[in-house]
């Protein structure tokens, strides 16, 4: 996996993943529980708390908040506890303008 803006790669996946989450409750190695849909796969606070453990460094690429832009991971199957995975699987935000 790698970053978009900076080109950090990571060769495990996305380091933020190995912990849960404190922003949605998602657990350890499961995407985050986005319900309003989203093209992240992690909450800011989780991203905030592996860059706090050491487990990721800051983006050195332009942006105003220094986290990585890591790709959506694409799953064949939805992940039942994972919101965002049941309805999205392209990684595009559900259109607001769609009836």
């Amino acid at each position: 996996m790698s970053c978009r803006r900076c080109n950090a790669h990571w060769e495990e996946g996305d380091p933020a993943l190995t912990i849960a989450c404190t922003g949605c409750h998602a657990p350890a190695h499961e995407p985050c529980r986005r319900g309003s849909g989203g093209n992240e796969q992690v909450c800011a606070c989780r991203d905030e708390a592996a860059v706090q453990l050491g487990l990721l460094s800051r983006c050195e690429g332009l942006s105003w908040d220094n986290r990585h832009v890591k790709p959506l991971m694409l799953r064949a199957a939805p992940v039942p506890t994972a919101l965002m995975c049941r309805s999205v699987r392209t990684g595009a935000p559900v259109s607001r303008f769609v009836p």
